[in-house]
Formats: structure tokens, C-alpha cells, sequence
């Protein structure tokens, strides 16, 4: 086995532990593996495993390398060995930058040998496939059960206030999480001020395209319980089978590849306003009822013991009369 790749096995086995939140330097956002698992099972017949594989490859590749294509599918069943791909990158890269991460997750992967599934996550993309198509649509499926969500702290804490910073990321991560699922491509990325500072958080969010917007929402959740752990680290990550976030006081992407969240955080307002205008008006229409209803049982009341009182009055004096 080359030196280089047992070099990348190493760092590979002490970065990643299942589970268990992880420390990292903040110099780079390079195409670094974070997180790297093969599958316990080998191909039926890793001959034609492999050239399945390596052409799905070629097809990931290739809907990479079009501008503005950041999510990839390809598949290939010839000979009854089945590979499902999917490859994902950042939308702040270029096509460029998105090649040379994908390139680098397929020779990562590539060291599973005949495994007949593997998954590499980078900071700036991640690569899967399996021999199954059930992670297309649903990522966190019965089959992906055992593999729990990773957080992975900076080793360093911020220079700045650690309640104001703190404030500052639980607001910006917030925001992140309820407007990616609402975004068109289920991904957002944004940049706030910390306090009175000159410091900028830079923050994103990202969930496979395909799968709905119910499990993109639960699964930024988890993420940010996740980071929310790493405060007050100066950035983290948080990584899980359906999405990845990522905040940190380090631009990693340029100021001008913001996404404007406003719309769709107004459009959650926009909804609860309606839900509380909703409720409102259903316990004012309900108080009117019963105010009607009261107010015509007081009225039945009084109608009926006039009437009582008349007809009593009326008979009095039919008596007095007669008499």
C-alpha cells in the first residue's frame, strides 16, 4: 500500500469516531476528509462492481463539471451488481473547486477496494454509494440507522465576548436552520456581525437535494443541537447523513455568495401571524356565540315573566271586573 494512502488511513481512523464530537484546525477549508466510513459487505463480484462503480463515477463527474450543478445522481445494475451514486458539493464553489473535491472523495473511497459502499464527507462536498437506492430519497432510512450525527468543534475559542459570540451563533445558526428547508435547493449560507466587533460569522446550510423538506428541517435541527455543544468554539461543523452544517469566525466563503434569508424567514412569520390571526378570530367569533347565547337566554328570561307579569295583571282585573 502506497505511504500516501496509509498517511490518509491514519488521520482517517483518529478523526473519525462515530458519534462523538470531534476537534479541528481552523486554518483551511480544504479538501481535508472529515468523516469516512466503508461498507461491511464486498461485492458479489467486484469485477464488474468496480467498473459499475468507476463508470458512476464518470457520470457523477461529469453533471459536476456544468456551472451551477452542485448535486449529482448516477446509477449502474449490469450483471446484477447494483451502484447507486451521489455526490453533493457547497454552492460557493466553482465547477473547478467542486472537481477537485469530488476527485479527492473518489480516491478516498477508492481505498474501501471491493466494499460495496462508502461515504466521505469533506468541507466542501461529499460522496456515497451503495449497492441499494434507498438513501436517494430517504438518507436517515432503517439502513442507515446505526449511523449516529457527528459534531466537530474548532480547537479554539473565540477572542471575543463569550455570551455575546454565543448570542451572535445561536441567532445566525437559527436563522439557518428554519430558512434552508424553505429554500429552493435546500441550501442557504449568510454572514452576521458579532456584537459591537469588527468580527463576522460566516455560516451555512446544506441538505441533500432529493430528500424532503420534513426530513431536511429535522435533520438541521439535530445539526445545530450539535454545534450548539461547540460554543463557544470559533467555528464547527456538524455532519450528518442528510445535511451539513457549518459556522465559524473564518470567511470560507466570499461576502458576495450570501443568500438572502429575509424572505424566507418571512415567510415563516408570515405564517404564524396568519396562525395567531386564525386563533384570534375563531375565540372572538366563540366569545361573540356565547355572548349571544347569554344574552338571548337573559332575553327568553325576561320575555317570558313579562309575559307572565301581563297575563297575571290581566287576570287580576278580569276578577276585579267580575266581581
Amino acid at each position: 500500500m502506497p505511504a500516501l494512502v496509509v498517511a490518509v488511513l491514519i488521520v482517517l481512523v483518529v478523526v473519525v469516531k462515530v458519534g462523538v464530537a470531534q476537534s479541528i484546525t481552523n486554518d483551511s477549508n480544504t479538501n481535508t476528509p472529515l468523516r469516512f466510513y466503508c461498507g461491511s459487505n464486498d461485492a458479489m463480484s467486484p469485477t464488474s462492481f468496480s467498473r459499475n462503480l468507476h463508470s458512476s463515477f464518470s457520470q457523477l463527474r461529469s453533471q459536476l463539471s456544468k456551472a451551477g450543478v452542485y448535486y449529482a445522481r448516477a446509477q449502474n445494475l449490469e450483471n446484477g451488481d447494483a451502484v447507486y451514486a451521489l455526490a453533493q458539493c457547497r454552492n460557493y464553489l466553482s465547477a473547478a473547486r467542486c472537481l477537485d473535491c469530488f476527485d479527492v472523495s473518489v480516491s478516498v473511497v477508492e481505498t474501501c477496494g471491493s466494499a460495496n459502499g462508502a461515504t466521505v464527507y469533506l468541507d466542501n462536498c461529499f460522496l456515497r454509494f451503495e449497492n441499494y437506492d434507498q438513501f436517494y430519497d430517504d438518507p436517515e432510512g432503517s439502513l442507515d440507522a446505526s449511523i449516529a450525527p457527528l459534531g466537530i468543534c474548532g480547537n479554539e475559542s473565540t477572542s471575543q465576548s463569550i455570551t455575546t459570540f454565543n448570542q451572535a451563533v445561536e441567532d445566525l445558526l437559527s436563522d439557518i436552520r428554519v430558512a434552508t428547508p424553505r429554500s429552493s435547493d435546500f441550501y442557504t449560507a449568510s454572514k452576521r456581525q458579532v456584537g459591537d466587533s469588527n468580527t463576522t460569522l460566516y455560516a451555512i446550510g446544506q441538505c441533500v437535494e432529493n430528500v424532503s423538506q420534513v426530513i431536511c428541517k429535522d435533520c438541521l435541527s439535530t445539526s445545530y443541537n450539535s454545534l450548539y455543544n461547540c460554543l463557544p468554539a470559533a467555528e464547527g461543523r456538524a455532519i450528518n447523513v442528510g445535511c451539513f452544517m457549518r459556522y465559524s469566525e473564518f470567511p470560507f466563503f466570499q461576502d458576495n455568495q450570501t443568500i438572502n434569508l429575509i424572505p424566507l424567514l418571512d415567510e415563516v412569520r408570515s405564517n404564524i401571524f396568519g396562525i395567531i390571526i386564525g386563533v384570534s378570530s375563531s375565540v372572538a367569533l366563540l366569545l361573540i356565540i356565547i355572548a349571544l347565547s347569554l344574552w338571548y337566554r337573559r332575553w327568553k328570561k325576561f320575555k317570558a315573566f313579562r309575559e307572565g307579569s301581563i297575563f297575571k295583571l290581566y287576570i287580576n282585573s278580569y276578577k276585579t271586573y267580575y266581581i
